[in-house]
């Protein structure tokens, strides 16, 4: 009996010890997420060898002092291989990049007005300092991409003045709304998307899409419409309709959805991808999407 008693008196007490253990780490954790950064986003690039590329270029369009005073921010920052990545998939060098006029819009594409984290980025619209979107692509916590090629590789830095993540590569603001877009792949050498164009056309669909919002579009190609007539045995759009039995346009509306960051149709289909404009983004691929109850 007294040995049960000893043997309970001491399991309490290591509960007790366990418990006080606990309490304190958790004290240590709340100090340490209460901690202030005394470093803005500035000082923090600055010191840090890898974004020395990033800097130059901030400096250049004379950005560094509002990055470095109080307020709200949030940088997407482009290590120097992701400059040097970027220079070579457009045959471009780092002199001639630093003169280009573009170069302005490109960095300021990087900055956010105001302090997101990177969980945020999924509840958020994500407008930049140019007021351009930008489209994040989420397959888990670890394989997170923006506008479609640029992965984030470091997540929330802190600074006293707002946020860093680092990226793999640089972003490009886009310059075409999703009509100039299907207007250039369908006016060149190889045409793409002509189908898909005079549909959108004569259902006015684009006037309704170029008024607000951004939309995710998934666009069958002309082969993907070349295809359906073949087993319809049909030729055009207007058979193509009278087949349907309902409005050309209510198809068309299903390849069309609101903007959702990580909204994608048969992602690993898609033969067009993350194909970014000012008004959404268009992935193109061989096949109607047509849901199960439609």
């Amino acid at each position: 009996m007294c040995c049960s008693e000893n043997y309970f008196e001491r399991f309490i007490t290591i509960l007790k010890i366990l418990l006080i253990a606990t309490l304190f780490s958790s004290c240590v954790e709340d100090e340490k997420d209460n901690i202030i950064e005394e470093k803005s986003i500035f000082e923090l690039i600055s010191n840090d060898s890898q974004f020395s590329t990033l800097v130059t270029f901030l400096e250049k369009i004379e950005m560094t002092e509002m990055l470095d005073e109080n307020g709200d921010f949030t940088l997407l920052a482009p290590t120097n291989q992701a400059f040097e990545s970027f220079f070579i998939s457009n045959k471009i060098t780092f002199e001639e990049f630093l003169k280009t006029p573009e170069l302005s819009d490109t960095i300021l594409y990087h900055l956010l007005p105001t302090k997101v984290e990177a969980y945020d980025f999924f509840e958020k619209d994500i407008i930049t300092q140019t007021g351009e979107s930008i489209f994040v692509r989420f397959y888990n916590y670890e394989s997170t991409y923006i506008n479609g090629n640029a992965k984030l590789i470091g997540r929330n830095t802190l600074a006293n003045n707002g946020y860093i993540h680092t990226i793999d590569y640089v972003l490009i603001p886009p310059s075409l709304t999703l009509k100039q877009l299907l207007e250039r792949h369908s006016s060149a050498e190889t045409p793409e998307f002509t189908y898909l164009l005079e549909a959108l056309e004569r259902t006015d669909l684009f006037k309704e899409i170029e008024k607000s919002g951004f939309y995710s579009l998934h666009a069958p190609t002309d082969k993907a419409f070349e295809k359906m007539f073949k087993e319809l045995n049909i030729n055009n759009l207007d058979e193509f309709e009278s087949y349907l039995g309902y409005p050309l346009k209510e198809l068309l509306l299903v390849q069309i959805s609101f903007y959702r960051r990580n909204f994608f149709i048969n992602f690993d289909k898609n033969i067009y991808k993350n194909m970014l404009t000012k008004n959404g983004v268009v992935n193109g691929g061989n096949e109607f999407y047509i849901p199960y109850d439609f």
